[in-house]
C-alpha cells in the first residue's frame, strides 16, 4: 500500500491540500470515513500511512522530529514542493504533524493551520513504569485495532517471548477495550526501561518470503507489521518526550477534542490513570500555545471515526478548516 493516499476532493484543485497523518496503527485508512471536508468537495485530502506498509525493509526513524522530516519530504516530493501547509490528524498523527509544521516553518514555509483530534501533548504524558507496561499496551492496543480493520490473527509481540503475563493480554479477551494509547504510551528518560537498541528489538522477520528481492509487502503481512509498529511507535514516544528542535508551532491550532472518556483497564496503574483523567479534563490536552482553540465533539478517543460519529467529525472538521480562505 503507498504511503500517501488520496482521500477526497480534487488534486488540481488551486485549493491547498489537507494533509492528514496516521494515528498509532499506522494506517491512513480509517479517514476514509469522513464526509466532505469543504463546501464544494474541492479542497484535496490526503492521507499518510506508514511506509511499513509499503516496503519490507523500512524501518521506523528514532524520533518524532525524524519521522516529521520524513513525511515532510514526502509530502513535497509526491504532492506540494512548496507552501502554504495545511496538516492534522488522529491521536499519534496530531503529534507528528505538530511536528510537520514546526518543521516546515523553521525553514520559511507557511502553515496555516494544524488541526488535531483527540491528540494530547506528548511532552505531558507520564513514562513506562516498566518493560511490561509497554507489551500490555501493545497488546491491548494492537486487539482493538485489528478487530476494527478486521485483520485475521493476533500474532505474538514477539516471536521469543514467553512471558505468560503477555500471553494472557493478546487477543482472546473479549473484554479488552482499546484507550489512547498516547496517553498509555510515555516518555521515560530511563533507558533501562526503553533504550533505543530496544526500539529496534522489534524488526520485521522476513526470512520466510519466498521474493527476498522484493520488497513489497503483502496484505497477509499487514497483521504482524500492525503490531510491531504499535510497539515501535509507543517505543519512539516513551524514548522522546523533549520539545521538537525546531521550536514551537506558530501556526492557529484546533484540537477536535472528545468530550466522553474510554472505561479504562483495570491493569493501569494509578499514576497512569490519574494522569489520563488529569489530561482529560484539560480542555487543550496538555498543549501550552496561545493561538489555540477547541472544538468538542460527542464522542470517545477510540470510537471518533466509528460510523456513528463520522459525521459528527467530519462537520468539526469543515468548522476547523472554514477559516482557511485558499
Amino acid at each position: 500500500m503507498d504511503a500517501l493516499l488520496h482521500l477526497q476532493g480534487d488534486p488540481e484543485s488551486p485549493l491547498t491540500p489537507f494533509f492528514l497523518i496516521h494515528a498509532i496503527s499506522g494506517l491512513a485508512l480509517p479517514y476514509l470515513a469522513l464526509g466532505s471536508l469543504s463546501d464544494d468537495s474541492e479542497r484535496p485530502v490526503y492521507g499518510i500511512s506508514s511506509p511499513t506498509y509499503e516496503f519490507k525493509s523500512y524501518t521506523l526513524p528514532s524520533t518524532l522530529d525524524s519521522l516529521a522530516a520524513e513525511y515532510v519530504n514526502l509530502i513535497r516530493r509526491e504532492v506540494q514542493p512548496k507552501g502554504p501547509y495545511l496538516l492534522g490528524g488522529w491521536s499519534m498523527g496530531g503529534m507528528i504533524a505538530m511536528r510537520m509544521a514546526a518543521l516546515l516553518e523553521s525553514q520559511g514555509e507557511k502553515v496555516l493551520q494544524v488541526v488535531l483530534v483527540d491528540s494530547s501533548n506528548p511532552e505531558t504524558i507520564p513514562p513506562f513504569a516498566t518493560k511490561n507496561e509497554h507489551e500490555i499496551l501493545t497488546s491491548l492496543t494492537f486487539s482493538h485495532v485489528s478487530r476494527g480493520l478486521e485483520m485475521p490473527g493476533c500474532p505474538p509481540l514477539n516471536r521469543n517471548d514467553s512471558d505468560s503475563s503477555i500471553a494472557t493480554t493478546s487477543c482472546s479477551s473479549s473484554d479488552e477495550r482499546f484507550f489512547n494509547p498516547i496517553q498509555m504510551g510515555a516518555s521515560t528518560p530511563d533507558s533501562e526501561i526503553c533504550s533505543e537498541e530496544e526500539l529496534y528489538d522489534e524488526e520485521y522477520d522476513d526470512d520466510d518470503d519466498d521474493f527476498e528481492d522484493d520488497d513489497a509487502v503483502n496484505m497477509m503481512e499487514w497483521p504482524s507489521r500492525m503490531r510491531k509498529h504499535i510497539f515501535n511507535g509507543l517505543s519512539l514516544i516513551a524514548c522522546k518526550n523533549a520539545p521538537s528542535k525546531y521550536g514551537p508551532v506558530i501556526a492557529q491550532v484546533t484540537l477536535i477534542k472528545c468530550a466522553s472518556l474510554d472505561k479504562l483497564p483495570p491493569l493501569l496503574s494509578d499514576t497512569r490513570r490519574h494522569a489520563i483523567q488529569k489530561l482529560f479534563r484539560d480542555s487543550k490536552s496538555g498543549w501550552r500555545l496561545p493561538q489555540f482553540r477547541t472544538l468538542l465533539i460527542n464522542s470517545a478517543h477510540d470510537h471518533v471515526l466509528d460510523a456513528e460519529h463520522a459525521e459528527e467529525l467530519t462537520e468539526a472538521f469543515r468548522k476547523a478548516l472554514k477559516s482557511v480562505k485558499h
